[in-house]
């Protein structure tokens, strides 16, 4: 018998990457959940929730007696591996509005300010049916696409996505205070 062992469920074990959609942020449209998916990943997707917690130190040695969040983040990054010029351009946070002519779709770059808002969804299914989605609210691409080009391997587009302060959900309904960056959400299998 083994000692100092938790309770483990291997069922609620999660593997593989998840899928990945996004779409654009309109609440008022009441458009619903993000759509479009960034097609093929590479490698792991990562969700990187940070708090910068600021300590309240008191006394003589000092100790803490309280804290506060003083700065929230969610960064949301994977890689993608196929030549998907639409989640480039969203990751970018924009640019022109892409044209299309027949079957060539130009997308341009230079001299953009405004950043494109944008909805992500993050969906998993665990091996016993239950999934986890994680809903972020309002996003922006972070303006930056390493793309990696190799002679011998596959092409591999780095995305990071961070969460902004939202006013609304995706159907219009309002956010409460604590609640506007972004949320988790678990469905146990019946």
């Amino acid at each position: 018998m083994a000692y100092n062992l938790n309770t483990i469920d291997a069922k609620q074990f999660g593997l593989g990457p998840g899928t990945i959609l996004v779409g654009p942020y309109n609440p008022a449209a009441a458009g619903g959940t993000p759509t479009v998916s960034v097609g093929a990943v590479s490698g792991q997707a990562s969700l990187n929730p940070t708090r910068t917690v600021v300590p309240v130190m008191q006394g003589i040695p000092a100790r803490e007696i309280d804290s506060f969040v003083t700065e929230e983040k969610l960064d949301v990054v994977f890689t993608g591996i196929q030549w998907n010029l639409a989640m480039i351009y969203r990751a970018l946070g924009g640019g022109t509005l892409p044209t299309t002519s027949g079957a060539v779709t130009t997308y341009n770059f230079g001299g953009e300010m405004l950043m494109t808002d944008l909805a992500l969804q993050f969906q998993h299914r665990l091996p016993n049916g239950s999934t986890v989605l994680l809903n972020v609210w309002q996003c922006r691409g972070n303006g930056a696409v390493p793309i990696s080009i190799p002679a011998d391997n596959i092409h591999q587009h780095s995305y990071t996505f961070t969460a902004v302060a939202g006013l609304s959900n995706w159907v219009n309904g309002a956010l409460a205070a604590g609640a506007d960056l972004w949320q988790m959400v678990y469905t146990a299998a019946p």
